[in-house]
């Protein structure tokens, strides 16, 4: 979503001034899983709004979802069992849902949660852009919308979610202790390597990619959206980050330059703004760090055309599914990766810590 110019009022001031950070300092190392690298793929399930425009709490249309067979297809193909982290509105929609949980109850999916603010009961915050993100709301604001949420979801599809992803990475100082309090075994928020601070959001820059455990019992599993740095001086990425996106750095069209000279690039390992051969570079250079746990994401208005503005016409759309297809293709075959899921890759990393203190 473009940066627009944050407005605090309404938000917990105190967390806006001190944005949260996520990093190695806030997380407890997990055993990481033997065996192959493991693929998990989680789809933001969402409505359908302009992401150029101000926030809107009317804009609920889940017309989209009419579309999500297609990505579903694709996942099936290659054996992958998505996770659907659903929002208010589409939580709302019964067919919607009877979908969602088709695919779930017969072992093809997940059903998680997806927090936007701005389209969640209770609506007592003001809507703006340090708002969107649920992290700076008041600690007692964000977790009746959440249970809200779960209430929903629980209701349209008789599931409890387990799985979580804060609404625009938003996650934020008390996230950690509201989402395990409402029964979460999972968040998957941080987007490794973006930092959303000149937003009003927090900063993943420095979060690892390896799956981690946001609490000192060892019961909540952090799992990121696979992101980061690659390149030459990939270590140096934040720092290179901030110079390419000063007045000047943008003058002098810095971050194509350090691009151009392999120093570094910013990927995510998703099919919208990024090309096939940018996540397979993405890959690699996790892979060479040693990373056995990757996490590709994409919004599920990307599914139908003008759903997003990744998807603009037919052809988008058709390379947006092509870009998936080859991504798993190469995966699963080319590296021989595996598909997981968020809960099972829990389970697996609880018997082997388990298993080791024995």
């Amino acid at each position: 979503m473009p940066i627009r110019t944050p407005t605090k009022t309404g938000a917990d001031p105190t967390l806006l001034d001190d944005p949260f950070v996520l990093s190695r300092e806030t997380h407890l190392a997990t055993q990481l899983p033997d065996g192959p690298l493991r693929l998990l793929v989680i789809v933001d399930t969402e409505e359908t709004f302009d992401w150029d425009a101000p926030f809107d709490s009317d804009a609920t249309d889940t017309s989209a979802m009419s579309e999500v067979g297609r990505g579903q297809d694709v996942c099936e193909a290659a054996g992958v069992a998505p996770t659907y982290v659903v929002g208010y509105p589409v939580a709302s929609d019964a067919k919607a849902m009877d979908s969602l949980s088709g695919f779930s109850k017969n072992g093809k999916a997940t059903i998680g949660a997806h927090l936007h603010t701005w389209v969640c009961p209770p609506f007592e915050e003001e809507v703006n852009n340090a708002n969107s993100y649920q992290g700076n709301l008041p600690h007692e604001l964000e977790k009746r919308k959440l249970e809200s949420l779960c209430e929903r979801i629980a209701q349209s599809s008789g599931v409890r979610p387990r799985v979580h992803r804060a609404g625009r990475y938003g996650f934020g100082w008390r996230t950690a202790e509201i989402i395990k309090e409402l029964g979460f075994l999972v968040d998957m928020s941080p987007t490794p390597g973006f930092d959303m601070t000149r937003d009003g959001g927090p900063n993943h820059e420095s979060v690892p990619n390896a799956p981690q455990w946001l609490d000192a019992q060892r019961e909540l599993l952090c799992i990121a959206g696979t992101g980061g740095f690659v390149g030459k001086m990939r270590n140096f990425g934040p720092l290179l980050s901030r110079l390419s996106e000063s007045p000047m750095g943008l003058k002098l069209h810095a971050g194509s330059i350090f691009s151009r000279l392999d120093f570094y690039e910013r990927i995510r390992l998703s099919p919208e703004g990024f090309s096939l051969d940018e996540m397979k570079r993405l890959t690699h250079s996790l892979i060479d760090q040693g990373e056995k746990v990757l996490t590709l994401s994409f919004h599920s208005p990307s599914l139908k055309v003008g759903g997003t503005p990744y998807v603009r016409n037919k052809q988008d759309l058709k390379a947006f599914l092509q870009t998936l297809e080859d991504y798993f293709s190469y995966f699963l075959n080319e590296i021989g990766g595996r598909p997981a899921t968020p809960l099972g890759l829990r389970d697996e990393l609880v018997f082997a810590e388990e298993k080791q203190s024995r």
